[in-house]
């Protein structure tokens, strides 16, 4: 009932599913460091350098939409809230502090690039007009973490010339902050034979470790590994345990989805006997697997997305709990549900399969 009778994802594909707005993971410990901006001059005239290094300090250096070399260069931003709006840390740098708010509205005014994803952003989607590539590997620090990966190239024809312009952004797949900043800008100017480039690049130097464990698992060699303790005492609970799978997708305990389930446990199914032996039954079972694929989905976005589609239509039923108020209910309501979930995950996948090879 935790959430996690992750029936059928092979399925998944085939079930109908919702778009899932992009979901901050920022802890209380959280931090990230930004390097120098690095920029980087070359024309074939003085004439031409001079206006490239104009246009690189306009852009990324002044108080401008662009300016994110002004904002972010050599400086440490620690986590400290986050709201509708935005994402509120505070800023160290040469010894001084102050309180800054990215805003996670996705507000592309003038081209501006955020500092940290839209709040609307969902996994494959273009970051305004930056195609998706992907998820990356990177190394900060002294540690490898994934990245969502974007790039966008664009031309355009000048009077007498051409020029391409390269914009490469990557964030943190948890927090959603700014990690990898590269532009580029190239032109030619064919009657006059002169051309020349100009490049930008800004990189966070280190960010804080990644390493959270949550309930069922515990911390060895840099890694979430199965807490064998950690079943036995769930299993013996007058609660049960944590719902360890719906609480790794989600991000929080807190979350709507997890405090729905522990809930519905709680309140409907606990309260009943038929309800209490089906969770000891359940309890024995989920509590093998679920730590273990917790911890995968901490270590591969990719397998978590999947997991949450999978569920979703799952925990939206389970919603129909909240109605059963007697031992009969209970069992009734149950059981309807177990049959929807059934042709839910696995009668409408054999049904489409059916219908493609008529």
């Amino acid at each position: 009932m935790k959430s996690i009778l992750i029936i059928a994802l092979a399925f998944v594909l085939l079930v109908p599913t919702t778009v899932f707005a992009f979901e901050y993971n920022s802890g209380d410990d959280f931090f990230i460091t930004y390097g120098q901006c690095e920029k980087n001059v070359n024309a074939d005239t003085e004439m031409v350098r001079i206006m490239f290094s104009k246009v690189l300090n306009e852009r990324f250096d002044d108080q401008s939409e662009f300016g994110i070399c002004n904002i972010l260069k050599d400086s440490r931003f620690e986590y400290t809230s986050s709201d509708s709006v935005g994402i509120l840390t505070t800023k160290i740098k040469d010894g001084s502090t102050k309180n800054i708010r990215f805003f996670n509205d996705g507000d592309n005014t003038n081209n501006s690039i955020p500092i940290v994803l839209s709040k609307d952003w969902s996994v494959g989607d273009p970051m305004h007009s930056a195609k998706y590539t992907g998820i990356k590997e990177k190394v900060i620090g002294n540690q490898l973490i994934s990245v969502y990966d974007f790039e966008i190239i664009n031309y355009e024809e000048i009077d007498g010339g051409i020029s391409e312009e390269t914009t490469k952004v990557q964030y943190h797949v948890n927090s959603g902050f700014l990690i990898s900043f590269y532009y580029k800008m190239s032109m030619g100017m064919e009657p006059l034979g002169v051309g020349g480039s100009m490049s930008n690049k800004l990189e966070a130097i280190d960010i804080s470790q990644e390493i959270i464990c949550g309930k069922g698992t515990v911390e060895k060699n840099g890694k979430c590994i199965v807490d064998n303790n950690y079943r036995s005492t769930s299993q013996t609970s007058s609660k049960g345990g944590g719902c360890l799978i719906a609480t790794a997708t989600y991000g929080s305990e807190m979350s709507s989805q997890v405090q729905q389930l522990r809930e519905l446990r709680d309140n409907q199914l606990l309260s009943t006997t038929s309800g209490t032996n089906f969770m000891n039954t359940f309890n024995s079972f989920y509590y093998s697997f679920s730590p273990v694929i917790a911890d995968y989905e901490r270590e591969n976005p990719v397998f978590k997305e999947m997991v949450k589609v999978a569920i979703t239509p799952m925990i939206t039923s389970l919603s129909l709990m909240e109605h059963a108020e007697s031992e009969s209910e209970v069992l009734g309501i149950g059981i309807s549900l177990i049959v929807l979930n059934i042709a839910m995950y696995v009668g409408v996948p054999v049904l489409a399969v059916m219908r493609i090879r008529r």
